[in-house]
């Protein structure tokens, strides 16, 4: 059921809850519910009325905070939302649905620019493999079912684990063609070596905790209702649910030392996610949000419960010592090899409390994004163009930039005396030795 962009004009507050319920009476699955977000300056622009304001259309809008329209949906349905985004809400009603949508979207995704560890395998001379082409056998069961095998093989990587019966359709034909699935695990861990799935399981240990975390950060009512692959997860990579939890909530705590995520941005620096500014911050592409380090992952998702998903932004900034992540969306982020700032959203997570700025179009007020090739990494789009772009540009040694940069007046003045202009990922330097101007490539 979608209830969208209805509360914020309904002018009596009772009716408005009426309308809420109503909804969520008709919701046999999920309510979406979206309104209207606004602060203080909204107000202030507007002729207030009831507990809104008159617009200049001569119409009624009730404008939310994010604090605001949480509790209200909260309030009313005595059930706790899922920010997706400012103004945008999950209300489940079944506890396992809820926390399966939880468990899904705490699993990390692993992009396939990135290389998994794989075993080497030593190179047989060429007298064995001349010999073993010309000799005739009969395939054994292995190579017979290699497809099974494979796809096998895929499902213990996917999970970072044995799979149960349930979660590999094909367990049946495998028993009676190979072998019990412990059986081929074993064997194919001799066959293939250990990194793949040592990475996959390690992986899924993280994504693990930091569900589990965010659970307790929370205190979700459903938490009880863990989706069956995490209480298999729990078992396989925790030993039981208690020590589990116990890890979980150590994981929860570390998130307030500063120390900690100190060191967590080093470590996610140094693996090429994103740039580390001195000790102030981290910033990166959001896409980079499910590489980092556990501890950094549930800082973000404690900032999320205020926002909603905060890999719809474009970079993510996280204050290493003021317990506050900086959400900034740009114009064109991938496009353009200097995005223009479009809005920055301050979350403070020691306050519970999220502040919007919007930025100006006009030359003066504008924001560009420097250096961009230090937020992405490869795989990116246009990530390579991006990076000779930035190389260029600083070769130039006509600006600094440090903290911000040079302001958008400064930098075009600075592309003027080095007779350069943008053109596309490319800085072009303009040549008068012929009648009419001529563009070269820096």
């Amino acid at each position: 059921m979608n209830l969208g962009f209805v509360l914020n004009v309904i002018e009596d507050p009772q009716e408005r809850s009426v309308a809420l319920r109503s909804a969520w009476d008709l919701a046999e699955q999920l309510l979406v519910v979206s309104v209207l977000i606004g602060g203080r300056s909204t107000f202030e622009r507007f002729r207030l009325y009831s507990d809104g304001v008159i617009t200049a259309r001569n119409t009624f809008q009730r404008y939310f905070t994010t604090g605001e329209f949480r509790e209200y949906v909260e309030g009313t349905l005595a059930r706790e939302p899922i920010m997706l985004a400012p103004g945008i809400a999950f209300v489940f009603r079944d506890d396992a649905d809820e926390q399966e949508f939880l468990s899904r979207r705490t699993r990390r995704r692993v992009s396939n620019d990135r290389p998994v560890p794989r075993a080497e395998r030593p190179e047989r001379p060429e007298s064995v493999r001349r010999e073993r082409a010309t000799r005739q056998r009969v395939p054994n069961k292995w190579e017979t079912n290699a497809d099974l095998v494979n796809a096998f093989w895929e499902r213990c990587l996917e999970l970072g684990r044995v799979p149960e019966s349930d979660e590999f359709p094909r367990s049946p034909e495998l028993r009676d063609s190979v072998g019990t699935p412990a059986t081929v695990f074993r064997t194919l861990l001799r066959q293939r070596g250990e990194s793949r799935l040592t990475f996959a399981s390690d992986s899924h240990r993280d994504d693990l905790l930091v569900f589990l975390a965010l659970n307790v950060f929370e205190r979700r009512k459903s938490f009880g209702a863990l989706p069956e692959s995490a209480r298999r997860d729990i078992k396989a990579f925790s030993g039981g649910y208690q020590s589990a939890q116990t890890k979980a909530q150590e994981l929860l705590f570390s998130t307030g030392k500063a120390r900690v995520i100190e060191e967590a941005a080093r470590i996610a620096a140094s693996r090429g996610l994103g740039f580390l500014d001195g000790d102030h911050s981290l910033q990166f592409h959001s896409s980079l949000a499910q590489e980092l380090p556990p501890v950094l992952r549930v800082y973000l998702g404690c900032a999320a419960r205020l926002y909603g998903d905060v890999e719809t932004a474009d970079v993510i900034k996280l204050h290493l010592q003021s317990g506050k992540v900086s959400i900034l969306l740009y114009d064109d982020f991938e496009g353009k090899p200097l995005p223009r700032l479009i809005e920055r959203v301050k979350i403070n997570l020691r306050r519970q409390q999220i502040d919007f700025f919007e930025y100006g179009t006009g030359n003066n007020d504008e924001q560009l994004l420097y250096l961009k090739s230090r937020f992405i990494k490869v795989g990116f789009p246009f990530y390579e163009e991006q990076v000779e772009f930035d190389r260029t540009l600083t070769a130039l040694g006509e600006f600094s930039f440090e903290g911000f940069g040079p302001s958008h007046e400064a930098f075009m003045a600075g592309l003027a005396r080095a007779g350069v202009i943008i053109n596309g990922f490319q800085l072009s330097r303009l040549t008068r030795s012929h009648p009419g101007e001529h563009e070269r490539p820096v």
